[in-house]
């Protein structure tokens, strides 16, 4: 496992070089930086019975981007009769990524609203991350919410912002409006109108000096080039014993998640699904062996102070710190090869589907 190091042992590292070299030691990157955040987006969109894909939206460079914030708001629906499925308001987004200048994927893998959402919320990328917590949050006919798109993984120094620094080749973040049949297992009297703002979120490029004292600045964050992952992988599953192979290897395992959902019609999410107990098996080796699923979601609860939803189950490898999740120093990631078996093992009490969620970080070696 690749040497990691603290933000504490970083800070008295650099504390103690103050006192001997004070104009030569060079500053770190988020010292000598200063954040930068835009509107870069602000269109609306009548909901409609089929999704309304959105043209790729060119992130303008500047600096590092640390991520994207997706800011839902409508107005003028009537929900009559209807009723909205259970993944909403988080379906009223669909199809989520974000591409590199070369069309390659990064932060995002195509993710539909509710995986983002959970992305958002267990990512633990901000001191608090579930959207139905944040001020003028909607689960009606009219949503307000607002999720996180992640690309630096470690706000403390930096870690995982990806470079965009030419405006002839940015990055592009797609996504789509949900449809209908998306948001609502009975359709509403009058669809809404749907308002899509987007705000990015930067690392400035500082100056190699700083102007008042001459000392040397990191101009860049630690392990340029690494960028994380969220992905899905589905696995069906019948009734009684099933083993659920993770495929998504090789670089470190930062979260996984499973969702578990069964085969009535609009594929709700379903706790009777969840196995009684899971093992988690890592080459050979039992991460963890027939763990009660009440004690997995008290897990997660202890490290982010929210109760997992239905039929979804939590494993956060980002609690190092202090035992919450988040800011974490990167002791616990789970470092995989392309050959590595990862297998999740229970017995399903229910038909249906179990998705896999994987946040994984591709490390350069400046990273480690």
């Amino acid at each position: 496992m690749p040497v990691m190091v603290s933000e504490q042992a970083t800070r008295a590292k650099y504390a103690g070089a103050r006192a001997k070299v004070p104009m030569e030691l060079i500053a770190p990157f988020v010292d000598a930086s200063y954040r930068h955040e835009e509107l870069i987006f602000d269109t609306s969109f009548q909901q409609l019975a089929t999704r309304i894909p959105i043209s790729p939206i060119d992130i303008p460079a500047y600096g590092f981007l640390r991520g994207l914030r997706i800011l839902i708001t409508a107005s003028g629906g009537v929900i009559g009769a209807g009723v909205l499925r259970a993944d909403s308001p988080y379906a009223f987004l669909q199809e989520i990524s974000v591409t590199d200048p070369g069309g390659g994927q990064i932060a995002m893998y195509p993710l539909d609203g509710y995986g983002a959402y959970l992305a958002s919320t267990f990512g633990a990328y901000r001191g608090a991350n579930d959207p139905g917590l944040k001020p003028g949050f909607s689960n009606t006919v009219n949503p307000s919410f607002e999720i996180r798109v992640p690309v630096e993984v470690t706000l403390w120094d930096g870690y995982g912002a990806f470079p965009s620094l030419d405006q002839a080749a940015t990055p592009k973040l797609r996504l789509s409006i949900g449809s209908e049949a998306d948001t609502f297992s009975t359709a509403p009297t009058t669809r809404p109108l749907i308002r899509v703002r987007i705000m990015a979120e930067y690392w400035a490029v500082p100056p190699g000096v700083n102007p008042l004292t001459g000392q040397a600045q990191e101009q860049a964050p630690p392990g340029v080039g690494t960028v994380q992952y969220w992905s899905k992988q589905v696995a069906p599953v019948n009734t009684g014993a099933a083993i659920l192979p993770v495929r998504r290897v090789g670089n470190a395992i930062r979260n996984l998640v499973l969702v578990h959902r069964d085969n009535s019609a609009g594929a709700p999410r379903s706790g009777a699904m969840v196995p009684a107990t899971y093992t988690l098996r890592i080459d050979g080796a039992d991460y963890f062996r027939t763990i009660p699923a009440e004690a997995l979601a008290n897990a997660a609860f202890e490290a982010f102070g929210i109760t997992p939803p239905t039929g979804v189950v939590i494993l956060p490898y980002t609690d190092d710190q202090d035992g919450s999740a988040g800011s974490e120093s990167r002791h616990l990631w789970i470092i995989t090869t392309g050959a590595s078996r990862i297998e999740f093992e229970g017995t399903m009490g229910a038909t249906g589907n179990v998705e896999i969620l994987v946040n994984d970080v591709a490390m350069t070696a400046a990273g480690k």
